[in-house]
């Protein structure tokens, strides 16, 4: 006759008390779980007691371990080995072929619990991460075996809760979020830890006017520029644009005020910080005086005309006279001959030596508008020659590196002239590239082609005196080649990617043919470049590499190579 055994598998309980406060966890105490399909948990270092009964009102006898000299009735706990799925089994059936199994599930892993948030802008500085206004997150955990009982949250240190575990931020902030979760048989994950900051505060923005201006009146000299700030996550983009124009990305320049036409305009400025947090429109409205004054001479005194000229007696005096549209005069100022510009105050007398005389004067507006220069000439019999060109310069505006005697320069890179005549004044500036025709030069060059190149600047005055200044320079926008080594050969190939031991350590070098390699970066798995200083070592054991490196030559040339690897668990 078969025999039929049950087993009743019990578990005893080791509690212990705690006082729950805030940031303390919740913990539970280790314990057993029967799931809908009567599956048997425990927490797995908690100790199997097996008793047997032909009834199932009897409290049973209690059997020991088959390994146990006790009696029978002489409690002794069965431990199971580990995390896992264990089998309890018995022989049935006279020749004891028959086998059969009591299924305890030993559960020693704890949740794993998981921060998710929302698609609410983020951006992460050295020190800290923003989230913009919008931010939402939520807890998700998982368990291998019992399966997840409760997940804990406790947002700024407060009291650890079971009932809430999303995360909706209503203040500007500083943020930490502990969370941790339990199985149903007392399992319990360690603290994690998340610090961030919530930006709810958009920019502040300010015009900055610097030279000349009287009241909301400016010239066109006039340094008009924007700047902003941001007390947490940082200005991201700065936007202007004049009068009903579309907004234009604000570069740091002085707005060019120049282009405008003469009148009344209005500067609009915002500025959107680093999680798009967006200021309102700010507006500087100002007038823009581009007129000079007019300056008119009229002769006081003697005067005889003979044919085309004109001749004056030593009482002969001149009077200016100045008028402006908007701000006013601010002074009128004149010069005789090669002397000094003084202030004008009264009529004066015109020199009566022989020869060319002239008299240069112009006036000023309160905002210094002066290009209505105009000239008197008192003419007597001599004239005299303007013989000398103009005087000319150049300089880089850009990226730029001298190796011995030789310019190096990238496509980045503005060559701007310079041209100056105190005689007749400059009237035009023309350059001859690798032995060209001469082309007018009206804004800075940029040269594209790698190479030598030699560069010629010709400038002419207003009675066409010329002038020549000769250069070369290098254009090189060839980037550094970067080398790579490694301490240690590798062990084995993976689908085609080599395997290293984990103490294995990489050396960087750059080689330059033009301005030589300036710095080196690399980053590992996609984490924040950083500067390479003497070797990349310390990577974890039985992990994928992925290492990409950027060189960066004088000129700002920057090359990037990306290497994988694997690492084993030397």
């Amino acid at each position: 006759m078969k025999t039929t055994i049950q087993s009743l598998i019990y578990m005893v309980i080791i509690a212990y008390s705690m006082q729950t406060y805030a940031q303390k966890p919740i913990l539970p105490e280790p314990t057993n779980y029967v799931d809908s399909v009567n599956r048997y948990y425990m927490q797995a270092e908690l100790p199997v007691y097996l008793s047997i009964s032909n009834s199932p009102d009897s409290k049973g006898k209690t059997i020991p371990p088959s390994n146990s000299k006790e009696r029978v009735n002489e409690k002794k706990p069965i431990y199971m080995d580990g995390h896992g799925i264990h089998k309890i089994r018995h022989m049935d059936g006279p020749q004891g072929n028959t086998l059969d199994a009591f299924v305890i599930y030993a559960d020693g892993i704890a949740p794993k619990t998981i921060l998710k948030f929302n698609d609410a802008l983020r951006y992460k500085t050295k020190d800290k991460i923003y989230y913009a206004p919008n931010m939402s997150a939520e807890l998700i955990a998982k368990d291998e075996l019992s399966g997840v009982k409760n997940t804990y949250l406790s947002v700024n240190k407060t009291m650890f809760n079971r009932d809430d575990i999303s995360f909706e931020p209503n203040n500007e902030g500083d943020y930490l979020l502990q969370y941790y979760s339990t199985d149903q048989v007392g399992n319990a994950e360690g603290i994690q830890k998340y610090n961030f900051t919530i930006d709810l505060s958009p920019p502040k923005s300010y015009y900055n006017i610097v030279g000349i201006a009287k009241g909301n009146i400016i010239s066109t000299s006039t340094r008009l520029y924007l700047t902003s700030t941001d007390s947490l996550s940082g200005i991201s983009a700065m936007y202007w644009y004049f009068d009903k124009d579309e907004p234009k990305l604000y570069a740091g320049n002085d707005l060019p005020v120049a282009q405008l036409q003469d009148g009344y305009h209005t500067v609009n400025y915002y500025a959107i910080d680093n999680v798009g947090n967006t200021a309102k429109v700010e507006q500087l409205e100002f007038y823009l005086d581009k007129t000079a004054p007019i300056v008119s001479a009229d002769v006081l005194g003697d005067k005889f005309i003979v044919g085309d000229k004109v001749y004056y007696s030593s009482r002969t005096k001149l009077k200016l006279t100045a008028v402006d549209n908007k701000s006013g005069i601010k002074d009128v100022l004149y010069a005789v001959d090669n002397n000094d510009f003084m202030p004008y105050k009264d009529p004066f007398y015109l020199p009566n030596q022989t020869g060319k005389h002239t008299v240069r004067y112009f006036a000023r507006d309160n905002v210094s508008n002066d290009k209505n220069h105009s000239e008197y000439k008192h003419i007597v019999g001599i004239v005299y020659v303007d013989l000398t060109g103009p005087t000319l310069s150049y300089k880089y505006n850009g990226p730029s590196f001298k190796k011995g005697n030789m310019k190096y320069i990238s496509s980045k890179t503005d060559i701007v002239f310079n041209g100056f005549d105190g005689e007749s004044g400059l009237k035009n500036m023309k350059y001859m590239h690798n032995g060209s025709e001469e082309m007018d030069y009206t804004e800075p060059i940029n040269i594209k082609d790698d190479g030598l190149h030699q560069m010629t600047i010709v400038g002419y005055d207003n009675v066409n005196n010329r002038n020549v200044e000769n250069f070369e320079f290098t254009v090189d926008n060839v980037p550094s080649d970067i080398f790579v080594t490694y301490s240690a050969s590798p062990t084995d190939t993976i689908n085609n990617v080599p395997v290293y031991p984990s103490y294995t350590s990489i050396f960087l070098a750059g080689t330059d043919a033009g301005t030589e390699c300036d710095k080196i970066f690399y980053s590992i798995n996609k984490q924040t470049l950083k500067p390479y200083n003497n070797k990349i070592s310390g990577f974890k054991k039985n992990t994928d590499i992925e290492l990409k490196i950027v060189a960066e030559d004088k000129l700002k040339n920057t090359s990037e190579i990306i290497i994988t690897f694997k690492t084993n668990d030397l």
